[in-house]
């Protein structure tokens, strides 16, 4: 086929086998690109709910230190239960969407 092309055009069997290796190595980097970026991003999100998790049972302590026990028991068993809970979501999920690239790369799922 390609030899068809040459025929056609000078050199046309060259030019279309480096189109493709170009569009290949551009897309490559497009998807080590996004890949950076949802590392970056999930590491954002870890630090953030880090730092959310820590400040609310870091108030709830003090709000239970300050008379109102309850309340602060409320607060910071509230804050575990929310952590606890996305750690859970985000654990099944991510291994959920494996199991399903798995299925897909084996065949056993279209």
């Amino acid at each position: 086929m390609l030899a068809r092309y040459n025929d056609a055009v000078s050199d046309a069997a060259e030019r279309i086998i480096v189109m493709v290796e170009q569009q290949s190595a551009h897309r490559m980097q497009i998807e080590h690109r996004a890949l950076e970026a949802d590392d970056k991003q999930a590491r954002l999100g870890v630090i953030c709910g880090v730092v959310l998790g820590l400040a609310l049972i870091g108030a709830s302590t003090v709000i239970a230190l300050n008379g109102s026990p309850a309340t602060g028991s409320i607060l910071g068993g509230s804050t575990l239960a929310a952590v606890v809970g996305v750690f859970v979501y985000g654990t099944r999920s991510r291994r959920a969407e494996r199991e399903q690239k798995a299925e897909i790369m084996t065949g056993r799922r279209k």
